[in-house]
């Protein structure tokens, strides 16, 4: 699951954002970091980007060597993207298996 899911403007890059959230992992047991899925919709429920984060792309450096997400540790992720625009008014979250 995710916890604590925020985007805010970017503060170096122009017409980029920030998102930060922290990954659980709620199982009782070690499983694989998941591909996240980040989307960002219109008021329509359209979607205007969407994007998939391998655990390479979204783990910081120290921490791409561990090869099992540990049961119940918190994971802090912080990307970079692009801003998809002014019609995109809403966003979600979603975890796929690798």
């Amino acid at each position: 699951r995710s916890e604590n899911l925020t985007v805010q403007t970017h503060p170096s890059f122009a017409n980029g954002l920030l998102v930060n959230t922290v990954i659980r992992n709620t199982a009782p047991f070690k499983q694989a970091f998941p591909i996240l899925i980040f989307s960002f919709n219109s008021a329509e429920n359209n979607i205007i980007a969407l994007r998939e984060f391998t655990p390479a792309e979204y783990l910081d450096p120290g921490l791409r060597s561990i090869q099992a997400m540990p049961a119940n540790t918190p994971v802090q992720i912080s990307l970079a993207i692009m801003d998809p625009g002014a019609e995109a008014v809403n966003y979600t979250l979603a975890f796929r298996w690798p």
